[in-house]
């Protein structure tokens, strides 16, 4: 009894509740246009859409093609070879493998697909190893061997595969933003490193 009572008066209390006049009208006015400009967003959003993804496109396909020019071009290619050796040179990046042999860096680091070793070229020069760490030039993997002279300055020595983006490295000194890296072969290797100042 209590509860078709208490239900009773909930049912008279809402229904004398309503709207004043006309404000049904008007909110539903509101989500119509609400609706609509959502519609009108929605149709602007695609051509936007269409327009960034055909930039992307765009883009990519002018990096890929300007960097095949630039492996057919010996000077743009040993350019770029240089640059990203200083670009890695200035990182500073630690090493990753601390070895006084290049032996036992040949075993830590598998990943290169190519043999480790030290370049003739350095024979004579009376460098410490300091240890290595991976990084790329020209998008596949090489070594970064670092040295540390009898100045007590750190020296990094780069070498990767001649791979057929390398085909066309020249060897010799390349200047770059005013620094100076020398770049030569030894048998399929590539080698880089910049000059000290």
């Amino acid at each position: 009894m209590i509860e078709n009572d208490l239900r009773r008066a909930l049912v008279q209390h809402y229904e004398s509740e309503s709207l004043p006049d006309g404000s049904l009208e008007r909110l539903l006015a509101q989500a119509e246009r609400a609706a609509s400009g959502h519609a009108r967003t929605r149709a602007l959003r695609m051509p936007l859409l269409a327009a960034a993804a055909g930039l992307v496109v765009a883009v990519s396909v002018g990096r890929f093609v300007a960097m095949r020019l630039t492996d057919r071009d010996p000077a743009r290619v040993t350019r770029a070879v240089a640059a990203e050796i200083l670009d890695h040179d200035r990182g500073g990046k630690p090493v990753q493998f601390a070895e006084s042999s290049v032996d036992a860096l040949r075993r830590d680091m598998p990943r290169l697909d190519f043999r480790l070793t030290a370049p003739r070229r350095l024979e004579n020069e009376r460098l410490s190893l300091v240890g290595a760490r991976y990084c790329t030039i020209r998008g596949g993997v090489a070594a970064q061997i670092r040295f540390r002279d009898d100045a007590g300055r750190i020296r990094n020595l780069y070498l990767c595969p001649a791979r057929s983006r390398l085909r066309n490295v020249a060897e010799g000194e390349v200047e770059v933003d005013g620094a100076r890296v020398v770049i030569w072969r030894e048998g399929d290797l590539v080698f880089g490193m910049a000059r000290s100042t």
